[in-house]
């Protein structure tokens, strides 16, 4: 039985399975780590199961394989493993992304904790984006800590699941410098923008990098399909029209647009780069 291929996406290998079992070849998938599998199928299938694995690269989302994986409704998936309770959601929070994912979940969640107490507003002024007069200061730290501040439990809830599904994805992927050096990258960028158009430094959140992550997985994905990194184009779109509606001023709650667009915009950029190199 011949290798048919590797892939790094154990959910992708899965639907593409489902949908080779319903055309009646039956293709064989081998673990090889948290994020690696091989694909085995028999020799007289090999050169059909070829070209359709090909057709699969170019639109992994393609409907038909979701309908395949509906029409097979399999319990068997030799990817999953069955676990309950706070065990079952301790493995899944920390299997995914490694120490820099979840040291800023952790840092995010202890400076919304202090904002909360006597000496919120010290901690505020600490962490802000420097007036313009501080521009050249040698307050460094203050072009990236607005990214760790967020006001509301809304907020935060937002951002961090966002960072820890799409930044761990991309921590297990990459590694923790590619993450670390994104997140910082990302967050500066995101946070000068937004302070040259609104002149104010009264701006926080990780939104700036959420939306970098969001533009880094849609199009990674497109310019290298079969690999994890991927965003629907339903959260994608998703994510541009909340982006429209924060332009348009009918939220709620006030919204930092420009960190918003610039970070989409810096994510795009790394992920055309990324993709290049």
């Amino acid at each position: 039985m011949p290798l048919l291929a590797t892939m790094g996406n154990p959910r992708g290998a899965q639907a593409f399975i489902d949908y080779m079992a319903v055309q009646s070849v039956i293709v064989e998938i081998k673990p090889l780590g948290p994020q690696q599998v091989e694909l085995w199928v028999a020799e007289h299938h090999f050169a059909a199961a070829k070209v359709e694995f090909e057709d699969f690269l170019k639109n992994p989302s393609d409907k038909k394989y979701l309908d395949a994986s509906w029409q097979i409704n399999s319990d068997k998936n030799p990817l999953s493993y069955q676990s309950d309770g706070a065990q079952s959601l301790a493995k899944s929070w920390f299997g995914r992304g490694g120490w820099v994912t979840h040291s800023v979940v952790a840092i995010c969640l202890l400076v919304f904790a202090l904002f909360h107490i006597p000496l919120g507003e010290s901690v505020f002024l600490a962490l802000q984006f420097p007036d313009s007069h501080l521009l050249g200061s040698g307050e460094i730290w203050r072009w990236l800590t607005p990214a760790l501040m967020h006001f509301s439990l809304m907020h935060i809830a937002f951002n961090l699941l966002w960072w820890w599904m799409l930044g761990g994805q991309l921590e297990q992927h990459f590694g923790k410098i590619f993450l670390l050096a994104f997140a910082v990258l990302t967050a500066v960028v995101s946070n000068y923008a937004q302070f040259m158009v609104s002149g104010s430094n009264n701006f926080g959140g990780l939104s700036g990098v959420v939306f970098a992550l969001i533009g880094f997985s849609w199009l990674y994905g497109r310019l290298k399909p079969g690999q994890p990194i991927s965003l629907s184009d339903q959260l994608f779109g998703f994510s541009l029209f909340w982006l429209a509606l924060g332009y348009a001023d009918v939220l709620w709650m006030n919204v930092a647009n420009t960190a918003h667009l610039s970070g989409l915009l810096a994510g795009l950029g790394f992920a055309f780069v990324t993709a290049r190199r």
